[in-house]
């Protein structure tokens, strides 16, 4: 019995030798890497390294702005329910500006012809903005030429 009994405390010992080494190897790496020791290829602090070394390009297209007056609509009849105002800005291309420029009046009197329908309700939900924001676009795509404009900023939307 005894030969039994001397192998299992032999296994035991080295077990925890084994789970003692791989917890302050592991504590060790952790902490060498939390403090800066070592830097690794991935991770947060990897990219930012790289981002300080290189110089940032931009991949963005020159875009031009045009700015429409200000377009002031009441509700309802007579403007008894209320009105709003709203504020656009149409993003386009440098070599575009001026074709847009051109057409900034019978784009205005569209929006406002369109803007005349908007129920109350649909500007005070937030949710129905971007809607909003893409019916409007449509029809700026409609009063200017193909590929002239890219999209249709909302600067200002007030519910007076």
């Amino acid at each position: 019995m005894s030969e039994e009994a001397d192998p299992p405390k032999k296994k035991g010992k080295g077990m925890l030798f084994g789970i003692v080494g791989a917890l302050l190897l592991g504590g060790g790496g952790a902490f060498a890497t939390y403090s800066g020791m070592i830097d690794l290829p991935f991770g947060p602090g990897a990219k930012t390294a790289e981002a300080a070394a290189k110089p940032v390009k931009s991949t963005m297209p020159e875009v031009s702005y045009v700015e429409l007056d200000p377009i002031v609509v009441d509700f309802g009849r007579g403007g008894r329910d209320g009105r709003f105002r709203i504020s656009l800005a149409i993003e386009t291309a440098p070599v575009n500006q001026s074709v847009v420029d051109q057409s900034r009046f019978r784009i205005t009197d569209t929006l406002y012809s369109f803007l005349r329908a908007v129920q109350e309700d649909d500007l005070r939900d937030p949710s129905k903005t971007d809607l909003l924001r893409s019916r409007i676009l449509r029809r700026v795509l409609l009063e200017t030429p193909p590929g002239a404009v890219s999209d249709v900023l909302i600067s200002e939307l007030v519910i007076l």
